[in-house]
């Protein structure tokens, strides 16, 4: 893993005001898709092994 990733998670970890992350992209016609996931799925979306909506 790399560090930036493993520092976003020791980061999250020392935070235990936050509760969920908002994951988003923009797709082809311009307009943001995206979801909330837990904190403790953001291992699983730092790996890019997170699941997005599909449009298009």
């Amino acid at each position: 893993m790399s560090d930036a990733i493993t520092d976003v998670l020791n980061w999250l970890e020392s935070r235990k005001d936050i509760q969920s992350l908002r994951a988003a992209v923009c797709d082809l016609n311009g307009i943001m898709r995206g979801k909330r996931i837990p904190v403790e799925q953001a291992r699983k979306a730092l790996k890019g092994k997170l699941r997005m909506p599909y449009s298009a």
